[in-house]
């Protein structure tokens, strides 16, 4: 459960192919971490029985419904703080506003992003938007923030995040103008965000985008 182990589960969880696990060196790039850190992280998960070796030499990966609340757990103690690289105010009184405003300059900057949390919740579900704006952002620097007047604020609504995985910024579903994370990283913005609100949108993420992936281990 350190934050580079936590890396890889999540690139196990994060892929679709129900068929066999990721070569060590497709797990190395799926994570952003090390062929080393891959092979220490799957040899525990195969000793404590969350990766299991087939006669025919694919590796299953089992017990994805605990192997996922272990992830959602570690994400926001151990893995999402270390990720935080600022929190802001806008100036725009409304955070649609604020996040339209990013676009814009993402676009003119040609950097990548998506949005997490109860944003992004909003598009998969249509249930919840939430008071909060989460982005992963590659290549976010400080200058940004000025030029959106976004102010430095430690309890601010704007938190922009380092991306560590593919899958939190260049793998994005296109929803409108919207560029939304994988639906596992909204799943544990949401509990992490943990008021009644968001465990109920986090429910209605979960059986949408990963129920049947997990009766499928």
């Amino acid at each position: 459960m350190t934050p580079t182990g936590l890396q890889v589960i999540f690139a196990l969880l994060a892929d679709r192919n129900n068929t066999a696990v990721l070569t060590y060196r497709d797990l190395a790039d799926a994570s952003g971490t090390s062929l080393a850190a891959v092979a220490r992280v799957h040899a525990e998960l195969r000793r404590r029985g969350f990766v299991e070796a087939q006669k025919d030499g694919r590796r299953m990966v089992r017990r994805k419904t605990e192997l996922l609340g272990l992830w959602v757990g570690g994400y926001s103690e151990r893995l999402r703080p270390k990720l935080v690289l600022g929190r802001y105010r806008s100036a725009e009184p409304r955070l649609a506003d604020a996040l339209d405003a990013f676009i814009t300059q993402a676009r003119a900057k040609k950097v990548t992003w998506t949005v997490t949390g109860g944003f992004a919740a909003d598009k998969l579900t249509g249930h919840y938007q939430g008071d909060k704006l989460t982005l992963f952002v590659d290549g976010w620097k400080p200058d940004m923030a000025g030029a959106l007047r976004w102010l430095p604020s430690a309890d601010g609504p704007i938190t922009i995040l380092r991306p560590f995985s593919a899958h939190a910024s260049h793998h994005a579903i296109h929803k409108g103008n919207r560029l939304v994370a994988d639906p596992l990283l909204v799943y544990a913005e949401l509990l992490f965000e943990g008021r009644e609100r968001e465990r109920e949108t986090a429910r209605l993420v979960y059986e949408q985008y990963w129920a049947h992936l997990a009766d499928a281990s």
